[in-house]
């Protein structure tokens, strides 16, 4: 009860820091790749959603930061449910709602760089990409989980090809 009640202090104390740290330098940019992906999938019409642990308001400034909260048509966020894969299983709603459509498991692929992003793929049935930048688990650690693709990097014309066929 204590974190439900001062948790919006929180997030205001978090937009300060983020303000005040983005006053002095860019905090955040797109891994060149992944835009790259991410504007090639648009172009061909593709719907473009974001599923982040992240609160809403903390996850629009780091988009907003790194030049990109353009890219996505919707998105997911970390304050609108208790677990990343209750999270995943609104995108169904969440879609229909945005788009109009009824989307199937197998319609929605879920690229994602840690173990918990291949979870919640997995549970919603969804296909996974496994993206091994380093940043949080290597590659091997990622196939334990059994993504439908493991790749080092989104620029892998595997992903393309796994993406569009």
């Amino acid at each position: 009860d204590e974190f439900i009640t001062k948790y919006p202090d929180f997030l205001k104390e978090t937009l300060k820091i983020l303000n005040k740290a983005g006053l002095r330098e860019k905090i955040y940019e797109a891994i060149p790749e992944a835009l790259s992906l991410a504007l090639k999938l648009k172009s061909l019409g593709k719907y473009l959603g974001l599923l982040s642990g992240n609160s809403r308001i903390v996850a629009k400034w780091k988009l907003n930061n790194a030049e990109i909260d353009n890219i996505f048509d919707f998105g997911l966020f970390g304050d609108e449910a208790s677990s990343r894969s209750k999270l995943a299983n609104m995108v169904f709603k969440k879609a229909n709602v945005y788009f109009g459509i009824k989307f199937k498991p197998q319609e929605i692929v879920v690229i994602g760089d840690t173990i918990y992003d291949i979870k919640a793929g997995k549970y919603i049935g969804a296909k996974t990409i496994a993206v091994a930048s380093g940043k949080h688990y290597f590659i091997d650690q990622l196939e334990i989980f059994n993504p439908d693709l493991a790749v080092k990097k989104l620029s892998e014309s595997i992903v393309e090809n796994f993406l569009l066929k």
